[in-house]
């Protein structure tokens, strides 16, 4: 393991920001695990996406140094191993680990095209199904490390900015050891957001805190931060959402959030980047996570897994058609574009483009007509044997689903979504627990109600016998119960420790 020699004496710099601070270095063990700076080069995808990557590379440069003379105010022990000499053994002996970087994959990905056409892919392995350390995961570190796992911090988007909203202010990520008093400015709400059944009733602007002093959008070649998917993240005791920032997705997708161990800062700044009240509270975070050490994941999401607010998603934009098609069409063209611009700018620093970027550059815009839109992009998204009964009405598709929302199941085509008839006919969601208590006591009253049998078998794994059996099981299991909708949508008992 590589220890960087400089450390730091306690040092508070001058702080805006009104807070109740912990003045005394905090005795947890911090490893930090970085780039080399002497070795650090910029990844295929960073170079790719930025027109100042030299910009980009220096930041890179800078990140580990940064990372150890800031931790190094705020705790006795920090000491930095290089990321592409790090292994799982290295976290033993410390309180917390941040990933900062990527660390070298213990299992590269498989990319393989099978006999019929099709592809196979498994992502790299970076953590074992082991690792129960406490630990930070910074950026794209969290779906590196999530992805193989199946954990929740999925890959929605790489495009978190600089400031975070819908925070969870009475979290002790926000009070303890530092109070902070956090800053908030009114700013425009992303229009992205309005596109989503959850965004719909979003006012003009949101109170937002800032935590970059800079963001990606501000400037070329500031590193892009990474969001995950908000819906399915928390269904047990072992998940939370923390806050939200500003992406291009989702207004409700994860900017900070845990999931078991392990902590997800989707934020991209090294605190030479970052407010002061950010500083806080990544110290606060650093706490924080140290509580779960031991406490591995048990939820799990199934890569490419949805949840039923696809099916909302997509009758909302069905209810608002001519705003979504027209909205389509200007998301195209402002892409194309925002890309034209940006290989065009690569040139004219000197970057040779790759033949597909030229490409792009010579390629004509294909704009869908309203026709194709809705069948390709909505109507083709949605069940079938719903479409059959709604065909072209397309207000009628959002009455159906949020009336029905609660009795949700995936159809058989992907994304697609069904009401199942034995829950709505028994008024029960299917993803609360009464569901199961209403069944095994119909059981109880008819051993063979087919009712009752199939809705136990639709939303759990066991298959016991009698009714008795049933409710022995429901009764030792109750207050445990979770429902895994991103894994297999049925009942999942939690582990005893760990609800």
């Amino acid at each position: 393991m590589r220890k960087l020699s400089v450390i730091l004496p306690t040092l508070l710099a001058a702080c805006w920001c009104t807070a109740v601070l912990a003045t005394e270095k905090s005795d947890l063990r911090v490893l930090y695990v970085g780039v080399n700076p002497e070795t650090a080069q910029l990844s295929d995808m960073e170079s790719t996406f930025q027109t100042a990557p030299d910009r980009l590379l220096e930041f890179k440069k800078a990140r580990t140094p940064s990372f150890e003379r800031f931790l190094s105010q705020h705790f006795s022990v920090v000491d930095v191993v290089f990321a592409d000499a790090y292994t799982e053994a290295a976290s033993d002996g410390y309180d917390v680990t941040i990933f900062g970087d990527d660390i070298t994959p213990i299992k590269e990905a498989i990319r393989e095209q099978n006999e019929d056409g099709s592809w196979l892919y498994e992502p790299a392995l970076y953590l074992t199904a082991e690792f129960d350390r406490a630990a930070i995961l910074i950026d794209t570190m969290s779906p590196r490390v999530s992805l193989p796992l199946e954990y929740k911090m999925d890959w929605l988007c790489l495009c978190l900015d600089a400031h975070a909203h819908n925070l969870e202010q009475e979290h002790p990520v926000f009070n303890v050891p530092n109070k902070v008093e956090l800053t908030f400015t009114e700013e425009e709400t992303p229009s992205n957001y309005f596109e989503y059944h959850v965004g719909r009733d979003l006012p003009d602007s949101l109170p937002m805190w800032r935590v970059q002093t800079e963001g990606y959008k501000d400037g070329d070649g500031f590193p892009i931060g990474m969001v995950s998917h908000g819906h399915g993240f928390v269904e047990a005791g072992d998940s939370e959402v923390i806050a939200s920032g500003v992406n291009t997705k989702l207004s409700n997708a994860v900017a900070l959030g845990r999931h078991g161990n392990l902590f997800h800062w989707g934020f991209a700044a090294a605190p030479d980047e970052m407010t002061d009240e950010a500083k806080l509270v990544f110290v606060n975070a650093i706490h924080y996570i140290a509580r779960f050490d031991g406490d591995r994941p048990y939820t799990r999401r199934q890569r490419g897994a949805f949840t039923r607010n696809i099916a909302l998603d997509v009758s909302y934009r069905a209810s608002k058609s001519e705003h979504s098609y027209q909205g389509y069409v200007d998301f195209l063209r402002t892409a194309q574009k925002s890309e034209e611009e940006f290989l065009r700018q690569k040139q004219e620093t000197g970057q040779k483009l790759t033949i597909a970027e030229q490409q792009i550059l010579a390629r004509e815009i294909e704009i869908p007509t309203k026709e194709e839109f809705l069948e390709q992009r909505i109507l083709g998204r949605l069940a079938p044997k719903v479409v059959e009964r709604f065909g072209t009405d397309l207000e009628k598709y959002l009455e159906y689903y949020e009336a029905n929302v609660e009795y949700l199941v995936p159809g058989t085509e992907r994304l697609s979504y069904v009401v199942d008839a034995d829950a709505a006919s028994l008024e029960t969601s299917n993803r609360d627990p009464v569901i199961l208590d209403v069944a095994i006591s119909l059981l109880e009253q008819d051993g063979e109600n087919a009712l009752a049998r199939r809705v136990l078998d639709q939303y759990t794994e066991e298959s016991f016998g009698t009714a008795s059996e049933w409710r022995e099981w429901f009764e030792a299991n109750a207050d445990r119960l979770y429902f895994a909708e991103v894994n297999g949508h049925k009942f999942e008992v939690a582990p005893e420790r760990l609800r």
